[in-house]
């Protein structure tokens, strides 16, 4: 089921397996989810999409942010 967050996106360097990896993130939200290794797979007018790990109820897996860029 597709969760949806309104925010600022931030990328951060952040512990996986012992190591500062990559992260995204949703600035200012109680118990954000990370998305670690993020990799840039499209990119079109006011939507980008960006797949990578998550951490999700215990379990590493493959995810696919797709973000809407809002215009103030």
């Amino acid at each position: 089921m597709p969760r949806t967050f309104e925010g600022e996106l931030l990328i951060t360097r952040k512990g996986l397996d012992d190591r500062p990896t990559r992260a995204l993130f949703v600035a200012g939200l109680e118990n954000t989810p990370y998305l670690f290794k993020p990799e840039l797979t499209e990119c079109m007018g006011n939507e980008v999409r960006y797949s990578g790990l998550e951490k999700h109820e215990g379990a590493w897996v493959l995810q696919e942010w797709n973000v809407e860029i809002l215009r103030l």
